[in-house]
């Protein structure tokens, strides 16, 4: 799948459940979005650039409670990055320059102050760029959460696999840490 059609269809998923989610009793405005790796981009990039949900008659703030984005490659698709990683971007986005400012989640809240849910960016110590973008993410999104785990003597890789099987083991850091957020945001 290729861009746009991917982010389509997570601004179109929240559409259906805030459409949905009373007849099955939950409540619209505790919506929370999750997502590791290219899914953590999608999450973070539906949660920044209001244009999606905007097709839905919904935003970003008000359709989400908040968005849990798990080590994804980069927030800044025109930051320069590894052969294996540029390649990744390009299949999915490719390579205009216009194109990929709109879908950096990082350009996007820049441009978009106040328009986005509270995040919570998990990211591995082993990624240095990953960190640096998660940093500069956080700081952009008022209320948001850095997490950077540490798997040591494991490589980029290793590591990335590594967070993904700690998300859902409640004893792991990581799972208490997002359940925290979650059931911090949530309204009474």
């Amino acid at each position: 799948m290729v861009h746009p059609a991917h982010v389509e269809d997570v601004a179109a998923g929240i559409a259906w459940v805030h459409e949905h989610i009373a007849e099955h009793g939950g409540d619209p405005k505790q919506v929370f979005l999750l997502g590791h790796s290219a899914g953590a981009h999608l999450v973070a990039l539906v949660a920044t650039a209001p244009a999606y949900l905007k097709a839905h008659k919904l935003t970003p703030a008000d359709a989400l409670a908040g968005a849990i984005a798990v080590d994804t490659a980069s927030f800044d698709l025109s930051a320069t990055r590894s052969r294996l990683v540029r390649q990744m971007i390009t299949n999915a986005f490719g390579s205009d320059a216009d194109t990929l400012a709109g879908v950096s989640p990082l350009a996007q809240a820049r441009k978009n102050p106040g328009a986005c849910p509270p995040l919570v960016i998990a990211v591995v110590k082993q990624r240095p760029k990953a960190v640096e973008e998660s940093k500069a993410l956080q700081a952009a999104v008022p209320g948001s959460k850095l997490i950077v785990e540490d798997y040591p003597d494991n490589g980029q890789l290793a590591a990335h696999g590594l967070i993904a099987r700690d998300l859902p083991n409640m004893q792991s850091d990581l799972a208490k840490q997002l359940l925290k957020f979650v059931r911090g945001k949530m309204r009474p």
